[in-house]
């Protein structure tokens, strides 16, 4: 085959791998839309029963720039379509903006299973948080590079080189990280309703991040042509379902249970191992877990603050507060034995 042949041969394969791609983002443009003005009705009901949480704005930012990507890409292969050349630019903040709302929803994830503030008003290692952000970008922009060094007519299939392989070891890294937190917190958390949050959380997203590997290994079954546009719909789409569970995990009728910070711990969660450590003997369930009483709705650490304040304050009554106090305990007990040894000498 000749160098012109070649050419033509390989600008035919990349216009067979982009044909559908427009109708996809047109579709995921739509849906992204639909989506956006739920969010406003809920974020509108949120802040009338003053249940918006910090969390949810976090949310909002994330789905926004996923929106703004998926009105980017759609603007790249219309023009793609129309005259066989897409605005590079356009692909490039498309991926930026991308790229923006996956670490702020990672992010949410991980200050979520460290706690915060669901369970606790502090939030521990910030720097752990900030090393991720930095790592998740570096990944980001070689799995850019990598799609962008690539010959025209190559295989447009983002996740079969070096970069992809790297993101999919990053996803499962995260999942590990993900459940070693929830785990954690679960654990400090006493509260029922919480509890069951954590519960529900920590399966719903492990499934999220699970899902990558699992998509990829069928995609790469899949002949050439159709790779990428299987996986773009499966990750737009998952990602949209994603945006949906946060703020709808909740029943209603428990929301601001879950989402009050009236009553967290003004304390930062400890290991797992510290925790079960300091657990008294008998206190820990069959399944390593300490024991949870159903009936709980309020803060421990509260409750035996204020015990101790109650007894302090009797305390300092008898003791400080009274001028007989300790002193005219023990002057009443020192005459009464006076008296009795008076007695006794009398008989004798």
């Amino acid at each position: 085959m000749s160098g012109i042949s070649q050419s033509e041969h390989s600008q035919h394969r990349s216009r067979g791998q982009h044909q559908g791609l427009w109708a996809i983002t047109l579709s995921f443009l739509i849906l992204y839309t639909l989506e956006g003005l739920l969010f406003v009705c809920i974020a509108r009901h949120f802040m009338q029963k003053r249940l918006m949480h910090e969390l949810h704005w976090f949310l909002f930012f994330a789905f926004f720039a996923y929106w703004l990507a998926s009105d980017l890409e759609f603007a790249y292969y219309d023009g793609y379509q129309k005259s066989g050349v897409g605005n590079d630019t356009l692909s490039i903040f498309a991926r930026s903006l991308e790229m923006m709302g996956f670490i702020i929803f990672i992010n949410v994830l991980i200050v979520i299973a460290r706690g915060w503030p669901i369970t606790t008003t502090k939030l521990s290692r910030k720097s752990e948080n900030v090393f991720l952000t930095m790592i998740i970008i570096l990944v980001y922009v070689a799995l850019y590079f990598a799609d962008m060094l690539r010959a025209p007519g190559d295989n447009s299939y983002l996740y079969s080189n070096w970069a992809g392989y790297m993101f999919i070891a990053m996803n499962l890294v995260l999942l590990i990280l993900f459940l070693n937190l929830i785990r954690r917190t679960y654990i400090f958390e006493k509260r029922l309703v919480k509890r069951l949050f954590y519960r529900r959380f920590a399966f719903i997203f492990s499934l999220w991040f699970i899902q990558l590997p699992i998509f990829v290994g069928i995609a790469s079954s899949l002949s050439v042509w159709n790779q990428a546009k299987v996986m773009y719909a499966i990750q737009r789409g998952i990602q949209l379902l994603a945006f949906c569970l946060i703020p709808l995990i909740q029943n209603p009728s428990n929301a601001y249970e879950i989402y009050s910070v009236v009553n967290n711990y003004d304390a930062r969660i400890p290991s797992v191992a510290r925790q079960l450590r300091v657990q008294p003997m008998g206190a820990v369930s069959s399944a390593g877990l300490p024991p949870v009483n159903p009936n709980m709705r309020v803060n421990l650490e509260e409750e035996e603050r204020m015990s101790y304040k109650h007894k302090g304050g009797e305390g300092n009554g008898a003791g400080v507060g009274n001028g007989a106090g300790v002193g005219a305990g023990y002057g009443d007990d020192s005459e009464e034995e006076e008296e009795n040894g008076r007695e006794d000498r009398e008989k004798h």
